[in-house]
């Protein structure tokens, strides 16, 4: 979990942000504030933190992770989280999904995003941000384990399957009680619009927006925690037994 102080501390604008592809940073984070109407600040990095600038709790953690593979990832993740935090952050103490942070990383680049709450002290509850390299598009044949009926009804092409899979990532990742959950179970109001909103499967409501990078297609969502109501009553989320191929788990990153 993350201390208290911590959490006061990602409460105030974050240092410069370091070492991020300017055209691609410029475009998310003017989409996010044009059309999720919220203020993200956005970090990347393509080079892994070097183990001796880890603190005593990121070199427990990482030691902790069994695969050469995983510990580089890792470290991928806090070369890019790291601008975005106080720079004495500890981000052992950081667990994910996480109300004002996200990261993703794939093909040897990892995104970091986090949202500040206004001077009103209202904000999004929960940020997903997802990247996939164009290389690693998904099957056609599986689209039916994101994509919903009414979703493959509207025709989506294959060329728009991975655009819309890192937005089904990241409307997973904005939100908070996502255990047992599945990408299937968020539905995209308009699986053509490229920023746009989304429906939780608990009637939430999230908007979301994305780009097309030089080097794969990039989503960010947040949860505006505006429940749907029809009839009187809010959707419920699929139980556990539910899930299938598709299901994602809660877990600490």
């Amino acid at each position: 979990m993350l201390d208290a102080s911590l959490a006061d501390r990602l409460l105030v604008d974050p240092p410069p942000l370091l070492g991020s592809p300017s055209v691609d940073r410029s475009r998310l984070g003017g989409a996010a504030r044009t059309h999720l109407g919220v203020e993200v600040h956005l970090a990347t990095a393509s080079h892994p933190l070097a183990v001796d600038a880890l603190t005593s709790g990121e070199r427990d953690a990482w030691q902790r992770l069994g695969s050469t593979a995983r510990r580089d990832d890792w470290l991928l993740g806090r070369a890019a989280l790291r601008p975005l935090l106080p720079l004495d952050a500890d981000t052992s103490e950081l667990a994910f999904p996480h109300p004002r942070l996200s990261l993703t990383h794939a093909g040897g680049v990892a995104w970091a995003a986090r949202i500040r709450p206004r001077r009103d002290h209202s904000c999004a509850r929960g940020v997903g941000i997802d990247f996939e390299p164009r290389r690693r598009g998904p099957n056609p044949r599986a689209a039916r384990f994101f994509l919903g009926p009414d979703e493959l009804a509207s025709g989506p092409r294959d060329a728009d399957l991975l655009r819309l899979w890192t937005v089904k990532e990241a409307l997973y990742k904005a939100t908070a009680d996502n255990a047992g959950l599945m990408l299937v179970n968020f539905r995209i109001d308009d699986v053509g619009a490229w920023f746009g909103m989304a429906c939780g499967p608990r009637g939430e409501r999230l908007r979301y927006a994305s780009v097309d990078t030089a080097d794969g297609h990039l989503a960010l969502a947040v949860n505006l925690n505006m429940p749907v109501r029809a009839g009187g009553t809010v959707a419920t989320a699929p139980t556990r037994a539910g899930a299938g191929a598709g299901a994602r788990s809660h877990v600490a990153v």
